[in-house]
């Protein structure tokens, strides 16, 4: 797989199942991850007042620039 840094658009959010907080990214076909990586919830349809969103942030991520898959597990 082809990999390059780019600079993504990223909001840390709180999980409303379990307080867990991680970072999402926007990829331009939505924000990802869709659920939450400790819990495993789906939080893909809740509002941005239901996850305590902070942000936003500008992070460096490899991305596959084909298919905009995400290269690392750590978002």
């Amino acid at each position: 797989m082809i990999c390059e840094i780019t600079e993504l658009e990223a909001v840390r959010v709180k999980c409303p199942y379990c307080g867990a907080r991680f970072y999402q990214v926007y990829t331009g076909s939505g924000w990802r991850p869709d659920e939450c990586p400790e819990c495993r919830k789906d939080i893909s349809g809740l509002m941005d007042g239901d996850l305590e969103v902070e942000g936003p942030f500008y992070l460096p991520i490899r991305m596959n620039p084909v298919d905009g898959r995400l290269c690392e597990s750590r978002i």
